[in-house]
């Protein structure tokens, strides 16, 4: 079976950014049965890797980092996405859990642009409204970025001039 990537790749590991594939290793962990892992180093972190192991849910969580094409077609999908807030703070807190596995950027930036309003409409922010913008900042900022060869706050300039924000 073909693996999906190969060393110097770059990818976007969901709770790692965007990262290179450094090598692709036969290892056995803690006794387990020896597997393949794709050795996967952050751009931003230095002296750290992970060892993502090739066959199996972890690396559905590596993905591509998307084209500049790409990236446009994810903020006009971000513009149909249009999420209401939901007042009840489990359930919320819930919604946000679960929209950073699903991992769909255009959904993160419909979050990011409904708590946007609120916080421009100057409406208290709980603790986890800006702790979920700090993390669409940071996840879709760098991922971005790297497409379009440009800082994370040119590319949410970007990203805002193209929601026509």
């Amino acid at each position: 079976m073909k693996r999906a990537f190969e060393i110097n790749d770059t990818v976007v590991y969901r709770t790692k950014g965007v990262c290179t594939v450094t090598d692709v290793v036969k290892k056995a962990f803690a006794g387990a049965e020896e597997r393949e892992y794709y050795v996967i180093e952050p751009l931003s972190a230095n002296n750290y890797r992970s060892f993502v192991p090739v066959l199996s849910e972890t690396a559905s969580q590596l993905k591509h980092v998307p084209t500049p094409e790409e990236v446009d077609g994810i903020i006009a999908r971000s513009l149909l996405i249009v999420p209401e807030y939901e007042p009840d703070k489990k359930k919320r807190e819930a919604g946000y859990a679960a929209a950073q596995l699903r991992d769909d950027e255009a959904e993160l930036i419909g979050i990011y642009a409904m708590l946007g309003e609120r916080k421009a409409a100057k409406v208290k922010m709980p603790a986890a409204d800006i702790k979920m913008m700090m993390y669409v900042e940071k996840a879709v900022g760098e991922e971005f970025a790297y497409a379009l060869g440009v800082r994370r706050d040119e590319a949410w300039d970007y990203i805002n001039k193209k929601r026509g924000e």
